[in-house]
């Protein structure tokens, strides 16, 4: 990305030597053309100029992205740390993590069991009225 950025920001100086070479020229040639062909050489440099002023923006978009994330890894890491000093505080942690994963488990069962009974008894009444 850098490459690109520096060969960009190259070629916008090349163009705006170009425009310049290109008035010194105009100046000695055609006064009346001179106008015209000035205005067209800087609105193409001023396009290059916009595109180079779009590709920083996403270049510093780009750096703000990392920075935050470089900032969320270190809050992690800096959380990770501070949960393996205090070992006894997440075993506890993850016995009541374990206990409620286990009763999510139980209820989920019951309902399934209670589900199944409920078809079984709708068919089972189905038979008996045909």
């Amino acid at each position: 990305m850098k490459t690109l950025l520096k060969t960009l920001v190259t070629g916008l100086v090349a163009c705006n030597v170009v425009v310049a070479l290109v008035k010194v020229v105009q100046k000695h040639t055609c006064k009346e053309k001179e106008e015209e062909d000035v205005i067209e050489n800087d609105s193409v440099c001023d396009g290059a100029s916009n595109d180079v002023g779009n590709i920083l923006d996403e270049w510093n978009k780009v750096n703000a992205e990392v920075e935050e994330r470089k900032c969320l890894v270190k809050f992690s890491r800096e959380l990770f740390n501070s949960i393996k000093e205090n070992n006894t505080d997440l075993s506890e942690w993850m016995k009541a993590t374990k206990n409620m994963y286990d009763a999510l488990k139980r209820r989920a069962e019951i309902e399934s069991k209670f589900e199944n009974v409920c078809a079984k008894a709708s068919l089972s009444m189905k038979d008996e009225m045909t």
